[in-house]
């Protein structure tokens, strides 16, 4: 079954021998999993139904009462339906028209130009990003790097910032190096983090706490 023949079906309970609504919109988990169908009712709610509560699909969305129904809060959900698909080297595969589902579980994500396996996805955000080579890539990958974050210690404290004015060292062969541990002068007060990079300000500093030394043997 694809999404868009789900959408608008109607939602029957045999035990209240009723329709009770129709498929408003249908959620997914991260694993392309099928887990949730939003149902609009006839007086205008919107109530929840777990797929594991689905007696029969088919032309209607068979259950067996209403209890099953819950109503619905703001639910997190993986969307696909209008977002353009980009592969990592760039090309345009159009955007997404419809999902092939099989076993409540996204099959295919289809565009009109293609087909596309779900488990290619790398990012899902305002556009859809897949990769389509041969090699692994995971959206972690992809990350920003040297991400540095300073946390406070009962024991010690952080220098942020000098009060004694910092003189601008130029071309000096340290600046743009990276520390591979935490610099520390004799106070044991931290004076930069490991990975940060030496700047002249930071130079000008390890000078200025006699540390200078120590900076040198902290480079990678």
């Amino acid at each position: 079954m694809n999404y868009t023949n789900l959408i608008n079906k109607k939602v029957v309970s045999v035990y209240e021998g009723k329709v009770e609504g129709i498929v408003f919109e249908i959620l997914f988990n991260k694993n392309f999993k099928l887990t949730k169908l939003i149902i609009k009712t006839s007086d205008e709610q919107f109530k929840t139904l777990n797929t594991k509560d689905v007696f029969c699909f088919d032309e209607c969305i068979v259950i067996k009462n209403n209890s099953k129904l819950i109503v619905s809060e703001n639910e997190n959900k993986e969307s696909y339906l209008n977002k353009e698909v980009i592969t990592l080297d760039g090309k345009i595969l159009g955007t997404v028209v419809d999902l092939n589902i099989e076993n409540l579980k996204i099959k295919e994500i289809l565009t009109l130009k293609t087909a596309i396996n779900p488990e290619k996805i790398v990012s899902n955000n305002n556009i859809i990003i897949v990769n389509n080579s041969e090699k692994t890539y995971k959206k972690h990958q992809f990350k920003p790097k040297n991400k540095i974050i300073i946390k406070q210690s009962n024991n010690q404290k952080v220098v942020i910032t000098s009060k004694i004015p910092i003189k601008v060292v130029p071309n000096n062969s340290l600046i743009g190096k990276r520390l591979f541990r935490d610099l520390i002068n004799n106070k044991n007060i931290i004076l930069a983090r490991k990975n940060a990079i030496i700047t002249p300000k930071l130079l000008n500093l390890a000078k200025e706490q006699n540390c200078l030394n120590s900076l040198i043997n902290s480079i990678i």
